[in-house]
């Protein structure tokens, strides 16, 4: 088994990938993804943050119009924010990961959304939910050992189960006993 980091990848993955940008993924729960290039990015819906060389991160932020990429080229400029390339609706801008106040705006121009924290309450119900959809695994291999003989196999949503009904195993072993 591997190692993990504390990022959750295998540590082996995770040499590669520069650690200011590591520290950054974990700092403002975000998810790092490969692009077309193999690099490691932090994908957003008009743009996307990168690793820019040692210290620094890269923006790359896609506008809709010229007009918008002025606009937003100009926020970002005056609030710290170093324009390395210019384009007409696109530019990549650098900047610094530890002053915090750029890292809202870089995540707002990109559109990268945090990944939500659930709590254990709300973990623990949801995993009722599933439990409850899949039913037991003695249900399961009564039904795969009814279809591997050729029987029929009614399936009935979990909500739709009561007890004076039974389970669609229990409505398997009633029509097995039929026959």
């Amino acid at each position: 088994m591997q190692d993990k980091s504390s990022t959750g990848t295998p540590q082996s993955a995770s040499r590669d990938i520069p650690q200011h940008l590591l520290q950054f993924v974990a700092t403002y729960r975000l998810r790092l993804r490969r692009d077309s290039c193999n690099d490691h990015v932090i994908l957003g819906r008009s743009g996307e943050v990168f690793a820019y060389d040692e210290v620094l991160l890269g923006l790359t932020v896609f506008a809709s119009s010229t007009r918008a990429w002025t606009h937003l080229k100009k926020k970002l400029i005056s609030n710290g924010f170093r324009l390395t390339q210019d384009c007409d609706q696109e530019g990549v801008l650098a900047f610094d990961p530890l002053k915090t106040d750029l890292v809202p705006l870089a995540l707002q121009a990109a559109g990268i959304k945090k990944r939500r924290v659930i709590g254990l309450a709300t973990k623990e119900r949801l995993a009722g939910f599933s439990r409850a959809r899949r039913g037991t695994a003695a249900e399961a291999l009564q039904a795969a050992e009814a279809i591997a003989e050729g029987g029929a196999y009614i399936t009935a949503h979990p909500d739709q189960v009561s007890p004076e009904r039974g389970s669609p195993a229990m409505k398997l072993a009633k029509m097995d006993g039929a026959k």
